[in-house]
């Protein structure tokens, strides 16, 4: 699997991925239709293979829709670089249920090569030269914050045994509790069946 680690060096904090199967790292955002929007990002390929990816897209459960991406390859090895793009936001972020509800909008950064070092993450309003930011921790110094990742071979990522997960996930309460559960239901099933 791709894995990332949040890193500092002085009063830099960034994102490292090294890649192996297809990871995203994104987040929500709140945008508006039919809109220009300008994306920079600053990043880094240690060793000049690395290549990021930004994409933008609603969201249906766990499946993309309606997408704009945007694709960054730096020129100087091991440098830090500053790239940036326009991308229109065309339908996405628009209300759809009786103008009341829109389908959630995330951003995901993505990329290949070996390893790729990427802060600093900028959405802004093209047509405001003082808008926000709408990336939220775009600069990662408050960790991983707001920022979560999925990957599209999920089964890398999976414990199959599940007092193994259990354990994983809850500890050793966790791995308590549910053996308690399972202690307390096969008792009661065994007292129903002695009594017929």
């Amino acid at each position: 699997p791709t894995n990332f680690v949040i890193l500092r060096r002085g009063d830099t904090a960034f994102l490292r991925m090294t890649f192996g199967s297809p990871l995203y790292y994104g987040q929500k955002i709140a945008i508006e239709p039919n809109n220009m929007y300008r994306h920079s990002l600053t990043l880094r390929s240690p060793d000049g293979t690395g290549r990021a990816a930004v994409i933008i897209c609603d969201k249906l459960l766990l499946y993309s829709e309606n997408c704009r991406s945007a694709q960054f390859a730096p020129t100087q090895p091991g440098a830090w670089q500053t790239v940036d793009a326009t991308i229109s936001s065309g339908q996405m972020g628009r209300k759809r249920l009786f103008g009341w509800l829109a389908r959630p909008v995330e951003l995901a950064v993505f990329g290949s090569g070996t390893s790729l070092d990427v802060t600093d993450i900028r959405l802004v309003d093209q047509a405001d030269p003082a808008a926000h930011n709408l990336v939220r921790n775009g600069t990662f110094s408050a960790g991983t914050e707001r920022w979560y990742f999925t990957d599209d071979e999920h089964l890398v990522w999976q414990i199959k045994d599940n007092y193994l997960a259990t354990y994983f996930g809850g500890g050793v309460f966790g791995l308590l509790a549910l053996l308690l559960l399972i202690g307390t239901g096969m008792i009661g099933a065994l007292r129903a069946a002695w009594r017929g």
